[in-house]
């Protein structure tokens, strides 16, 4: 039997891992709401995704946002989302899989601090090895350096390693700067997580 080459994946979190059951797009509403332009709503969403913020009326009010808008009611739509989320069906039977193969697991996340949350929950931070995510470390995929960050951590060279997820230029094309090999999962096409059994 040919010995397995890969020594470790590292997965999106969001749409590859877990995913949001009730989408209320809290965050068009309040873009909407307080009538930014589209590099503004860029702006905010990148800041939102890089920083570590408690709630809404902080992410707003440290970037000199100051209206008089329901902060609570989107604090709750965002509630509302992480109570929300699921694993994939097969996630943690390929989790379990990958353990006993003794491929190491981390993840890379672009997300906002509130759907940290969510991870913990579902008890995953107990199945993986280390998480890069976006609002805690001030960068987000693609920038080539949270990947390097990631080799960094596994000390593995990078054809030894597997970057999964469902984003094209968001997830992979960073990866594939670096040398790692990649794995993309298309939801939309029915794609799932066992796709990565070919890649191994």
């Amino acid at each position: 039997m040919k010995p397995n080459k890969t020594k470790a994946v590292l997965f999106d979190l969001y749409g590859t891992l877990i995913y949001v059951e009730n989408k209320n797009k809290w965050l068009s509403k309040l873009t909407s709401e307080l009538s930014l332009s589209n590099k503004e709503k860029r702006k905010l969403h990148n800041l939102i995704l890089t920083n570590d913020y408690e709630n809404i009326e902080d992410i707003l009010t440290k970037n000199n946002i100051f209206t008089k808008i329901n902060y609570k009611y989107y604090d709750e739509l965002i509630q509302q989302e992480c109570l929300s989320v699921r694993y994939y069906e097969e996630t943690l039977s390929i989790i379990e899989y990958l353990k006993n193969q003794d491929i190491k697991i981390g993840i890379i996340s672009n997300l906002a601090t509130q759907y940290i949350a969510p991870i913990y929950n579902l008890k995953l931070h107990e199945k993986i090895e280390f998480s890069l995510l976006s609002c805690n470390i001030g960068i987000k995929k693609p920038t080539r350096k949270i990947y390097q960050t990631a080799l960094d951590k596994l000390k593995y060279e990078p054809h030894k390693v597997i970057m999964a997820g469902d984003r094209i230029y968001t997830d992979l094309l960073g990866a594939v700067s670096c040398g790692i090999k990649t794995c993309h999962i298309n939801r939309d096409k029915g794609d799932t997580l066992y796709k990565i059994m070919k890649k191994l």
